[in-house]
């Protein structure tokens, strides 16, 4: 049955019901022309809260009546709302200025509709020709909207900080051998990219070089080849595309030197071992390519010698050497 039905056979028997008391309202309403005062007493033992609800269904229905003012006498509409097993149960007494007191109930699966049928109740005690104005009649006919139920919000992922790059170096160092020696890198580091001075990255290169060595007794030939890892914990930003960062590092491989045309040439070989501090400086050139550019100082931990013959000294490693490298980079994060 719709809603309209529903309202229509409720007002049906609500004038049988209470017929001698609609007699006495009408006589009422046709000797006080004028709305009647009111007042609302709520309370509800239900999940219903809504106090005005009752008064805005009531006024829907009846234009005789209006709220009390302070210290007025008026009719008083005592609505009560208590759970029952089929839903809401609705009890409403209505209270005349002289004490007389009218008792009626209401009892419906949910609240709107028992407020609604009481406030009809309550409109037809009072004024026998309250009728159901047509925009409700509407309103209550029509379907209701499909429940919408609530989607969960889309899990936000926040992006990384972690920032991978590759790249090259062309450079020199000193240390390894008696002229400065010239080589490459490739290199691959892993940045934490905070916008923040503590920004730790960490890189790992492969270092290649090769020098020669001329003397009266012959000449030599050095080549160094060797794995740099370095450790820079902060990073100093002047602006967005550029950065510096002061970084320790290790280097752990391999120095090799032959020597040619000399009494008893031979090779020799030793593991070459270094640790040092440097200074990274990087920019933004395009889009995810860089230029960037190191340079530092090291100690080697071994100071080996090598001479072509016994009176002649080719090298001599130092006790401290220099690095500086340039070259490019790619962003792959």
């Amino acid at each position: 049955m719709s809603a309209t039905g529903k309202i229509r056979r409720l007002a049906f028997g609500l004038v049988c019901l209470t017929g001698a008391r609609l007699a006495s309202a009408q006589v009422l309403f046709e000797e006080n022309a004028a709305p009647q005062p009111f007042r609302v007493e709520f309370s509800s033992s239900t999940s219903c809260r809504d106090a005005t609800e009752f008064t805005r269904w009531l006024r829907a229905f009846t234009p005789r009546v209006r709220p009390a003012r302070p210290g007025e006498p008026a009719l008083t509409f005592v609505v009560q709302l208590v759970p029952t097993e089929a839903g809401v149960g609705g009890r409403l007494t209505l209270r005349e200025p002289d004490g007389r007191e009218t008792l009626r109930e209401a009892p419906s699966p949910n609240c709107h509709d028992v407020i609604m049928a009481m406030a009809l109740i309550g409109a037809f005690t009072v004024d026998p020709l309250a009728t159901i104005p047509p925009h409700l009649m509407r309103q209550n006919t029509e379907p209701a909207p499909p429940r919408i139920e609530p989607q969960p919000a889309p899990e936000s992922h926040e992006p990384s900080l972690w920032r991978f790059e590759a790249g090259e170096r062309f450079g020199a160092q000193t240390a390894l051998a008696p002229n400065l020696t010239w080589g490459g890198a490739v290199f691959a580091s892993a940045v934490y990219a905070s916008g923040q001075v503590l920004s730790p990255s960490v890189r790992v290169a492969g270092h290649f070089a090769r020098s020669t060595a001329r003397g009266s007794g012959g000449h030599g030939e050095f080549t160094w080849v060797a794995a740099r890892v370095s450790l820079c914990p902060v990073r100093w930003a002047p602006s967005a595309a550029l950065g510096f960062r002061p970084c320790v590092f290790g280097d752990a491989g391999q120095l090799k030197a032959e020597g040619f045309l000399t009494l008893g040439s031979a090779e020799r070989r030793l593991f070459w071992s270094a640790s040092g501090l440097e200074l990274q400086f990087e920019a933004e050139l395009i889009g995810p390519v860089t230029i960037g550019a190191e340079a530092g100082v090291f100690t080697p931990f071994r100071r080996d010698l090598f001479f072509f013959g016994a009176n002649e000294t080719v090298h001599r490693i130092p006790a401290v050497g220099m690095t500086a490298s340039a070259g490019i980079g790619l962003r792959f994060f």
